[in-house]
């Protein structure tokens, strides 16, 4: 078996489920929330973490493809914003 084949075999029975489990988690608390608090905590969430996750470069190459003239710093101000938006849109999703 080679390496690539053992590591879809670890995703489809062990990470993607655990994955699965986590979001039905996230996506149960927060439906019982009130939606601003719901809303608040899960852009906190998604502000706090998604920068650092391996796709923002991704954004940051587009970002600063599109707007050469944007310092590192706004770049990095609009990929928070970003995050934060898609936290605000997966907390309403419940409600």
């Amino acid at each position: 078996m080679t390496k690539l084949s053992k590591n879809k075999l670890i995703n489809r029975f062990f990470i993607y489920p655990l994955e699965g489990i986590f979001v039905f988690l996230a996506l149960g608390i927060l439906k019982i929330l009130p939606l601003d608090c719901a809303r608040e905590c899960a852009g906190f969430i998604f502000q706090a973490i998604g920068p650092h996750v391996k796709k923002t470069n991704i954004a940051r190459d587009n970002l600063q493809l599109a707007f050469p003239e944007k310092s590192p710093l706004e770049i990095a101000t609009i990929i928070k914003q970003m995050w934060q938006n898609l936290g605000f849109i997966f907390a309403e999703y419940v409600h």
